[in-house]
C-alpha cells in the first residue's frame, strides 16, 4: 500500500458490516479503551486505526477495535502490513 508521490498515506477503508450505515450508533469506545485493547499508544491510534465521528466525538466500533489489535500485531511482528511511517518532507 503505497502512495506515487509519497506526499500522504493512502486511505484505508474498513468494511464496517452490513450495519455500516449506522456505524456511529455502535461506535461507543473512546480512544483509551482501543489504546488498552491493542498496546498501542494513542497518537499512534489516532493516526493508523479508523474511526466514527459522532456527536460525542471521534469514538470507535468494535469492528474498528478489532482493526486496531490486528494493526497492533502487525507491527509487533515487523510486517507493518505494508504501512509506510517513513517520514517524507512536503514538496
Amino acid at each position: 500500500m503505497t502512495n506515487d508521490d509519497h506526499s500522504r498515506p493512502l486511505l484505508r477503508v474498513i468494511d464496517g458490516g452490513p450495519h455500516a450505515a449506522n456505524a456511529s450508533i455502535d461506535a461507543h469506545l473512546t480512544i483509551a479503551d482501543v489504546a488498552a485493547a491493542c498496546g498501542l499508544p494513542q497518537p499512534v491510534i489516532a493516526q493508523l486505526v479508523p474511526r466514527t465521528w459522532t456527536a460525542d466525538g471521534w469514538m470507535y466500533t468494535p469492528a474498528q477495535l478489532e482493526e486496531a489489535v490486528r494493526i497492533a500485531r502487525r507491527r509487533r511482528s515487523g510486517d507493518g502490513d505494508g504501512i509506510d511511517t517513513e517520514w517524507l518532507p512536503p514538496r
